[in-house]
């Protein structure tokens, strides 16, 4: 009997090795994903502990010519126009984890970027930041740019 419950032990510290093993995450390593407009983007997310079974979905659905692997969770596509801030959540394995990350498709490379320094076109001293994206709307704080829906 004690034979028995060694093999037992052995199964279940076994078990316990295999569940830490398996736990997974995923992330997109940014906050805001940018893609440009009329150009082929793809971006790629890390999953740690990666299976062949893994089922990666999407909310809300992409649109705009953006699509996902749903198995490697990559994101890719060639939009057809612009697009302004949008959150979505990527869920790995029906929610075991999951990953939020904002969305923003530029028209031209750097587009949608805020300027850092100087005063953007069309700005004053005291609201001196806008992206091109965004030509009739300037902001005081950086950050505010930032937020905007067009820039980032």
């Amino acid at each position: 009997m004690s034979c028995k419950n060694d093999s037992k032990d052995d199964e279940t510290t076994n078990l316990f090795l295999l569940l830490a093993l398996t736990n997974q995450t995923i992330t997109y390593g940014a906050n805001t994903i940018v893609f440009v407009k009329s150009t082929a983007n793809f971006f790629k997310p890390t999953i740690t502990n990666p299976s062949n079974s893994d089922l990666v979905t999407i909310s809300p659905n992409l649109t705009n010519s953006i699509s996902i692997d749903s198995r490697l969770g990559s994101i890719s596509g060639s939009p057809a126009q612009s697009q302004t801030r949008t959150t979505y959540t990527v869920n790995l394995n029906s929610g075991k984890a999951t990953a939020k990350f904002d969305l923003i498709v530029e028209n031209t490379l750097g587009s949608g970027r805020c300027n850092s320094s100087g005063i953007s076109a069309g700005c004053t001293g005291t609201q001196p930041y806008s992206c091109t994206d965004q030509p009739n709307t300037c902001f005081r704080d950086l950050s505010d740019c930032r937020k905007d829906s067009f820039c980032y």
